[in-house]
């Protein structure tokens, strides 16, 4: 029983972190092609990874999001 726990969580951050990265790999895709779908999946990605301690790919990509937000005269948006 606890092994089964334990394989389900590792399971689970696994795919969370798969879901995180697949996410920012859209947000650049579309940075310069479609900048709403963009910010949508920034917008995604914000909701999240909301309650999750940051780190370096998520910290890099709410600048991206910040970036592109900024590009598109979203200047307020993109301090927050």
């Amino acid at each position: 029983m606890k092994k089964n726990l334990v394989i389900l969580l590792l399971i689970s951050s696994i795919v969370y972190a798969q879901d995180i990265e697949s996410i920012r790999d859209s947000i650049k895709k579309y940075q310069f092609v479609d900048p709403s779908k963009a910010i949508d999946f920034g917008i995604k990605f914000t909701n999240i990874t909301y309650d999750v301690t940051p780190n370096k790919l998520i910290q890099q990509t709410y600048g991206l999001i910040g970036q592109i937000l900024k590009e598109n005269g979203l200047d307020d948006l993109s301090l927050e």
